[in-house]
């Protein structure tokens, strides 16, 4: 494969993960959002966690972000 060929592919690559760093930061703030109203809703850290593949630490640490003391 050519030089050229090879430059232009690499670009596009670091094109693509601008775009999907941008992604997960958008989604990571929809999902802080929606963390503490799921919460208040009656859905549990655990829950929580799987549902949006965090660990149990980072939504409490969301909860936290957010002003909100998680009893139990």
């Amino acid at each position: 494969m050519s030089r050229e060929k090879l430059t232009a592919q690499l670009a596009e690559a670091g094109r693509e993960r601008e775009q999907a760093i941008e992604a997960r930061k958008a989604a990571t703030r929809r999902i802080a959002g929606l963390i503490p109203r799921a919460y208040r809703a009656g859905i549990g850290v655990t829950e929580i966690a799987r549902l949006t593949g965090m660990t149990n630490r980072a939504v409490y640490d969301a909860l936290h972000e957010a002003g909100v003391t998680p009893t139990g």
